[in-house]
């Protein structure tokens, strides 16, 4: 049984964007960037996600969950409810 979610991934257009707005609106702070390695990305089965840039935040409680974003085009021809994982994720603040 599902008991505690510690990292949500989402995919977002601009990294950049994303890391300064969690920061300055919802003190966020970042506590690991690289790239998705190969490896990551086949335990995802997405193997397009490897060398993708990421940030891995936490919020500045220090509380034990985090948000990694992935840096990722846009997908034209996107679904929802056709592909692995989470279509959406609710924060509430």
């Amino acid at each position: 049984m599902l008991k505690s979610i510690l990292i949500v991934t989402i995919s977002v257009l601009h990294l950049g964007s994303v890391e300064d707005t969690f920061q300055e609106h919802l003190d966020y702070e970042v506590i690991e960037r690289g790239v998705i390695s190969a490896e990551v990305a086949g335990a995802w089965d997405t193997p397009g996600m490897a060398d993708r840039d990421y940030v891995l935040m936490q919020p500045e409680s220090k509380a034990p969950v985090y948000i990694r974003f992935v840096e990722n085009e846009y997908v034209e021809d996107y679904e929802p409810m056709t592909s692995h994982g989470w279509n959406a994720t609710e924060l509430l603040v």
